[in-house]
């Protein structure tokens, strides 16, 4: 039987791990769009915008 404080303790590396996955998956899609074809002013939007949306995600708590 498990204790309560190793779900506990579970759920918090989880969720460690998912946030550094997921802060690197944003910079790997932010260097991507940094390399592609679109003129710079374009580029720089875009990856602006997935790296704020990226800071929005990690935000929200699961519950």
């Amino acid at each position: 039987m498990h204790s309560i404080f190793e779900f506990c303790t579970l759920g918090a590396s989880l969720r460690l791990i998912f946030r550094k996955l997921f802060t690197a998956l944003t910079e790997i899609v932010v260097e991507l769009i940094h390399h592609s074809d679109f003129d710079s002013d374009t580029r720089e939007v875009l990856a602006t915008n997935v790296s704020n949306l990226s800071k929005a995600m990690l935000h929200v708590e699961v519950t």
